[in-house]
């Protein structure tokens, strides 16, 4: 059996990243710049909305503010919502051509955070 017997349309993988590159582009040939913008923006202000129900939910702090969503729920809808920005980024496409960039600044904030909490550390 050659090796092309075995795979006839590549590995599973590459047919992922296929179809999610071509669903990608087609958000970007129906939706604009703009459009794009609108919903990572929209989907950024769900999770900061979702985050913030988390510490209810979990009644983080002794938060003593009262919610009907389970810690369940609201982990679950974080998870969405966490879903809902990194799709809305890779619509934008510079996650992509950026993905360097981003992991740079990434790392910097990394840093700069971890540098932080170390010298709060030090000076309690």
């Amino acid at each position: 059996m050659k090796y092309e017997d075995w795979m006839p349309g590549g590995s599973e993988m590459e047919q992922r990243f296929s179809d999610i590159e071509d669903m990608n582009r087609l958000i970007a040939q129906k939706l604009g710049a703009r459009e794009r913008l609108e919903t990572l923006a929209e989907e950024a202000a769900e999770l900061s909305q979702a985050a913030l129900k988390m510490i209810r939910a979990y009644k983080m702090g002794g938060v003593v503010n009262p919610t009907p969503v389970t810690p369940k729920e609201a982990l679950e809808n974080l998870f969405e919502e966490i879903a809902d920005v990194e799709l809305a980024v890779e619509a934008l496409g510079f996650y992509y051509m950026s993905r360097r960039r981003i992991s740079e600044i990434k790392e910097e904030k990394r840093k700069r955070w971890f540098e932080r909490l170390k010298g709060a550390e030090t000076n309690e």
